[in-house]
């Protein structure tokens, strides 16, 4: 046997090992990668006070929680634009929420191509107050003064800003009640 094919079976083991954890480092890494992309997606904060939501999984993720989150006299307010994404699970949540007592104060945008299966699940709910309004251009959803979220458009996406200043949310809430006062 030549030298060099002596060296190759001698350290064949020593080769198929290195050349499969070089294979293994790689794909760890991009899987690794793809989960810390995952992360930054869904929830960037920003010292407590606001957070960015960077997908529109995420922003009807947030969204939803507000009716896991309400309590007893608590009001979920907001309007919509496209009014849609109602999930069945997210219907359940609402209604769920007003066997809690929460009250909704909602305009949507009767133009929206959503509009009357959204407008019925409010309509059942008697501490429901739905407004309807073609006018929407702005996402909107607050819970009581607590929290806010504020989400807009994108290309392919939706970006949310999620903000638990008291300051900032009475400023939207008024804008918000003076707005769905005048309807």
């Amino acid at each position: 046997m030549n030298s060099t094919l002596q060296l190759l079976v001698d350290n064949i083991f020593t080769i198929f090992f290195g050349i499969t954890t070089i294979i293994f480092s790689i794909w760890t890494i991009k899987l690794k990668r793809k989960e810390n992309q995952a992360v930054l997606k869904r929830l960037i904060d920003v010292g407590g006070a606001a957070s960015l939501l960077t997908s529109r999984e995420a922003v009807v993720e947030r969204l939803a929680s507000h009716y896991d989150k309400a309590k007893n006299g608590d009001v979920v307010w907001g309007q919509c634009v496209n009014c849609a994404s109602y999930t069945e699970a997210i219907k359940s949540k609402v209604l769920d929420a007003a066997g809690r007592n929460v009250k909704f104060e909602i305009i949507a945008n009767d133009k929206s191509l959503s509009f009357e299966e959204f407008a019925s699940l409010y309509r059942v709910i008697s501490n429901a107050e739905l407004k309807s309004y073609n006018g929407s251009e702005l996402r909107v959803q607050g819970l009581s003064k607590k929290e806010v979220v504020i989400a807009f458009r994108t290309i392919n996406s939706y970006t949310g800003i999620v903000v638990t200043d008291k300051y900032f949310i009475e400023i939207i809430y008024n804008w918000f009640k003076n707005r769905f006062t005048s309807l």
